[in-house]
Order: C-alpha cells, then structure tokens, then sequence
C-alpha cells in the first residue's frame, strides 16, 4: 500500500454570532459564551493518482493551549460535498459536511497532535471521493456536533498559516493502484485492468502475489 501526505494550504473559520469569517489566522471549533465556531481546512489532492483506489484516511491537528476549555468534547471532520473558495465562507456559506467521517474525543487543553480517522458511512466502496472533489481540492469541516452557544467547550488548533508546516492541518491517504495484465493487440502490449464482476457491478480488481509465505500486491 501506498500513501499520499498533504499539508493544508488554507483554512476558514467562521462564528454563529457574528455570522462572517474569523480572520485572526485561528482554527477554533466548538462553543464560546457568545458564539459557536466551525473550521475548514484545505487540502490539495493534485499529486493523488487518478485511479488509486483509498484504503484509508487520516487528519491530523496540532492543538493549542490558551483560552480554551478542558471539557471533554467529541469533535467531528467530514469530508465535505461541496466546494467554497476559502475567503468567501461565511456562517451562513459554508460547505456542506458529506458523508465520509471521523470523530475523535478531547478532554485536556493541553498542547499537542490529535488524530482522525475517517470512516465511510456512504458504500461500501473504499472511500469514493471523486464526487467530493473540485479541481482536486478537497475541503475538511472540523465541528462539535451539537454545540451552543454558552457550552463552553471549544478547542482550538493551529492553522494552515502556522510558521511551523508540521504542525498545520494534514492528511495521509493510502491507496492501492489497480494491477492489470498485458494484452497483445496491434502489434503491442498493452495494459488493461483486471475487472471482477460483483454485486451487480463490474470493479478493478487488485491483483496480488504469494511471495515468502505473505501476500502482496
């Protein structure tokens, strides 16, 4: 299995209070006294192969320390369905959380990485995100669900304009790339996917090899 590695090139973060973009270069989400927030990472999927099949998803955040509350929160990151250009997020434009998920508790205000690990909620496909993507940008919400305002609760994280790169919103996808086979046809080989019928619909297959008592791909 392969991996793919992305840094965030640009977050949003908006209040339900003052119902525009917070522009302090923050990554906070949850529930303050006046106002509940929402943050949105991007990430650029340009270097992904066109035809890698995921096997995994994974996001990471640096948290920070400061004014923020010790209560323990489950915080959830989504893939989302639609694209909004960053400047233009708003409470009340913002993308829409979809359905490729994973939630992750923190109880301390204490500094350091948290991990999400995304889970499909949609097919049983390994996470089909071609219809999530736009121009090969995929955007990630990061919410509390179900915050209100005077809970209290909000995290807060550092964002994709922290002068440390390692430590702004990231991904690690794995993937598998189709095997296929040589077929001989005007004068030279050519590969073409294995296909497998199944469950009503014809899908890649991934071929593999037994070698020293493991397969492999």
């Amino acid at each position: 299995m392969a991996e793919f590695h992305a840094i965030s090139y640009a977050c949003a973060e908006t209040d339900s209070y003052n119902k525009t973009q917070v522009t302090n270069d923050s990554f906070d989400i949850g529930a303050f006294s006046k106002q509940v927030n929402e943050s949105y990472a991007y990430f650029s999927l340009e270097g992904l192969p066109e035809n890698a099949k995921i096997t995994s998803f994974a996001f990471f955040l640096t948290q920070k320390t400061g004014s923020y509350y010790n209560k323990s929160v489950s915080v959830k990151a989504s893939v989302c369905e639609n694209y909004i250009k960053p400047a233009s997020v708003c409470w009340n434009n913002k993308p829409k959380s979809g359905k490729i998920y994973g939630k992750t508790t923190i109880g301390s205000n204490s500094a350091g990485e948290r991990k999400w690990t995304l889970l499909n909620a949609e097919t049983d496909e390994p996470y089909p995100i071609a219809a999530y993507l736009t121009d090969n940008i995929l955007v990630v919400k990061f919410e509390i669900e179900g915050a209100a305002a005077g809970d209290n609760n909000a995290k807060g994280f550092r964002a994709s304009s922290d002068a440390t790169a390692s430590a702004r919103p990231r991904l690690t996808i794995g993937y598998e790339l189709p095997q296929g086979v040589k077929v001989y046809g005007n004068g030279t080989f050519a590969e073409k996917p294995v296909r497998v019928y199944t469950g009503g619909v014809w899908k890649d297959a991934v071929v593999r090899k037994y070698k020293n008592g493991a397969w492999t791909a």
